[in-house]
């Protein structure tokens, strides 16, 4: 089994946790892959980004901008449909998640997952944007 997670980026303080979930990974017979950008905008501002390649890393290309003042990510993470189980960042930016979501049926035998927050922790989000949430929520398998 492949299980492949997609990130905008990889954070220094996280890749612990990837190189951990990679070794459990393997002692459980299952194939690790992680998807992920390079910071853009805001995020590059931070500079807190993993340097470091891993074997089980692939990058994607990905483009930021910003519409109505909301961040917004778009970013080519179809190869990672390769996998029995692909996660995604729960997040309204994330402009993919809602081709790779929309609709179920198209995207074959591949489980999806979403992880983050579940709230929004930095603005007040509208009604609107509180459906988007809910919509992509009910749409995941796990």
């Amino acid at each position: 089994m492949r299980v492949s997670i997609v990130q905008e980026y990889v954070p220094a303080y996280r890749r612990p946790f990837f190189d951990l979930l990679d070794f459990k990974c393997r002692m459980n017979d299952l194939q690790f892959s992680l998807f992920a950008g390079t910071p853009q905008g805001s995020q590059r501002l931070r500079a807190d980004h993993d340097t470091s390649p891993r074997q089980y890393e692939w990058p994607i290309n990905q483009r930021e901008l910003r519409l109505f003042g909301r961040r917004l990510t778009f970013r080519n993470s179809l190869s990672a449909f390769k996998s029995d189980l692909v996660i995604l960042e729960q997040a309204r930016r994330n402009i993919d998640a809602y081709f790779l979501l929309f609709p179920k049926g198209m995207r074959g035998d591949t489980r999806l997952a979403l992880w983050g927050h579940g709230l929004d922790h930095v603005g007040s989000p509208s009604t609107l944007e509180r459906l988007l949430l809910r919509s992509l929520a009910s749409r995941s398998d796990h």
